[in-house]
């Protein structure tokens, strides 16, 4: 098994840690990301959206189609404030080969101009 560690830094980092491959940290100022963590071996996979308010959340759901539940064997595990006081910790454990990929999945967001 494998664990993926995700939580926020600053207002717009999204650290995403781990030996996985996608693994990095992710600037996320003017945009929505969407990452998935899939496995190949078991086609297996979890969507994964960073939320800032002031603090960081993540929102989890399957990504599995028609098979409404979460991936099993999987375990997610959540915690506040422990690699950053004003963030959530997500922890997924998987199988050995998952990885994770970023997505932008919604258009940047454009500042209006003031007239």
């Amino acid at each position: 098994m494998q664990t993926i560690k995700f939580y926020g830094a600053s207002d717009d980092l999204v650290e995403v840690c781990g030996t996985a491959p996608g693994c990095d940290e992710y600037g996320s100022c003017d945009k929505i990301r969407e990452f998935v963590v899939q496995s190949k071996s078991t086609e297996a996979s979890l969507r994964v959206f960073p939320v800032y308010s002031g603090s960081w959340g993540f929102a989890v759901c399957p990504d599995n189609g028609d098979d409404y539940g979460m991936p099993e064997g999987w375990k997610i595990e959540r915690s506040f404030g422990g690699d950053c006081a004003y963030s959530e910790t997500l922890r997924i454990e998987g199988p050995d080969d998952i990885k994770v990929v970023m997505q932008n999945r919604f258009a940047e967001f454009e500042e209006e101009e003031d007239e």
